[in-house]
């Protein structure tokens, strides 16, 4: 647990935004604090499942190897393999989105260089990611089949150790319980973590009237919804509670049926007529016996499908298959969650279009427009507008990150007001299709640049046709 900046649960000296604002400023100082935070987080969960192995090692074979072993084990081993898939896409996850708010933070740091005059020849400065695993591998779980628990003394009667032989069970109580509260302790671990970096992203998340951070809300509950195990961090809490219940339970069991067989050994009247060898007593102690041991296998059933349930190993199974690995995570990260964290970063600059006096010197709707264009030269340090194949293109710049690119600039309302006239969204996808196929033509990036925060439906058409956009207010 050491290492986080931060409680686990929000500081109580902490508290969202007044109602006089409806954002919340996102620096990238903060998404770089961000960034940080996960890969602790990251780190706490490679130590909480490091622990964890060591503790099912150390109770290696702690169910025996008899029919209840072997019921048990028929619904613990496919949920400790769901768990360890789990841990793995956890750790994966983590890392990915640490090193995606890092991306973040220090693409805005590049496009704010770009935009000084004073500071294009100056180093820029960039942030060096955060330390992550990028993949773990998995280590095999303990088995928890292995050789039978020792029976009880019983001297030199011979009649009676070989009667109880098949009836001792194989369980080891003492390490099923050991085994229960390693569980335990993992799933109280994740939440702790899980909950924790709940408060870190909802830092850059919460308060804030934006669309676009619905996006990044949508990543991170994917990844986690407290008390839900559909969500990755929720399911792979809960199913730890599950197995630690499941091994409680199987302990339990043993712990009665030991109890049993012991009263048997105890009597001492049983003794003698066993060692005087009546076979009808020896029949009727043996199907005594034989229920015994029956009802126990039928109950260690009973406590482990109540504990270990299928919906539950389905639900964390399907949020590790849902959520995205590590190189899926960085491009979406890029395109959504992460985009929407550079709108925000550029929405807090002081400098800002609407506040120019290019846009205080427009009087209409096209006066603004050309303004906008203005401004983007400006802070891009770039070209004026120009025509290529055929269309207007509204200025090129250059970057390190894409060489020479090339660009539309929406001002205003331009694009929100697609969402409601399909016919000028028709046209839009017209021209901006054919602006991106000619420039890749000439061999030059291409992006849409909007003044406001770009609808939706404009965004899910572009993500679909790659072309990139930003927001430069």
């Amino acid at each position: 647990m050491t290492g986080r900046p931060f409680p686990w649960s929000p500081p109580q000296a902490w508290h969202p935004p007044m109602a006089t604002s409806s954002r919340v400023e996102v620096t990238p100082d903060m998404v770089a604090g961000a960034a940080k935070n996960f890969a602790v987080g990251q780190r706490d969960i490679v130590d909480a499942w490091m622990r964890l192995q060591g503790a099912l090692e150390a109770n290696h074979g702690m169910a025996g190897d008899d029919k209840a072993a072997h019921a048990f084990d028929a619904k613990y081993a496919p949920a400790v393999q769901a768990v360890w898939k789990g841990f793995r896409q956890a750790i994966v996850v983590l890392g990915g989105t640490s090193l995606g708010l890092t991306q973040t933070a220090n693409n805005h740091l590049s496009a704010d260089h770009r935009s000084r005059a004073d500071g294009r020849h100056a180093p820029i400065g960039l942030l060096g990611p955060n330390q992550v695993y990028p993949d773990m591998s998995m280590t095999v779980s303990a088995s928890a089949i292995g050789p039978a628990a020792t029976g009880p003394y019983l001297g030199a009667n011979k009649v009676l150790a070989k009667l109880l032989a098949g009836y001792w069970p194989a369980a080891q109580p003492n390490n099923l319980e050991s085994a229960a509260g390693a569980w335990r302790n993992a799933a109280s671990e994740v939440i702790k973590v899980a909950d924790w970096l709940d408060w870190c992203m909802g830092r850059l998340t919460d308060s804030t009237s934006a669309r676009d951070f619905a996006a990044m809300q949508k990543y991170w509950t994917k990844v986690h919804r407290p008390g839900d195990g559909h969500s990755l961090l929720g399911g792979l809490a809960k199913l730890c509670d599950a197995l630690g219940d499941a091994c409680e339970g199987f302990a339990g069991v043993t712990w009665s049926v030991q109890n049993k067989v012991n009263l048997i050994v105890s009597a001492q009247e049983v003794l003698v007529i066993l060692t005087a060898g009546t076979e009808e007593i020896i029949a009727r102690l043996t199907a005594v016996l034989d229920r015994m041991a029956a009802a126990g296998v039928a109950a260690v059933s009973r406590v482990t499908g109540r504990t270990i349930t299928a919906e539950t190993v389905a639900g964390l199974e399907a949020a590790t298959a849902g959520t995205p690995k590590i190189e899926p995570v960085e491009a979406q990260f890029e395109a959504t969650a992460g985009k929407a964290l550079a709108d925000e970063m550029g929405a807090t600059d002081s400098g800002t279009f609407a506040n120019s006096d290019l846009a205080k010197a427009a009087s209409n709707g096209q006066e603004r427009g050309l303004a906008y264009e203005a401004y983007l030269q400006q802070k891009f340090t770039g070209g004026d507008p120009f025509s290529s194949g055929g269309r207007q293109f509204d200025g090129v710049y250059s970057s390190p990150e894409n060489g020479v690119t090339w660009y539309e600039a929406k001002s205003g309302r331009a694009l929100e007001d697609l969402t409601g006239n399909p016919d000028k969204f028709s046209r839009f996808k017209s021209n901006a299709g054919q602006q991106a196929a000619i420039a890749r033509k000439e061999g030059v990036h291409f992006e849409i640049v909007s003044e406001n925060p770009i609808p939706e439906s404009v965004k899910s058409w572009l993500d679909k046709k790659g072309i990139p956009y930003r927001v430069v207010p």
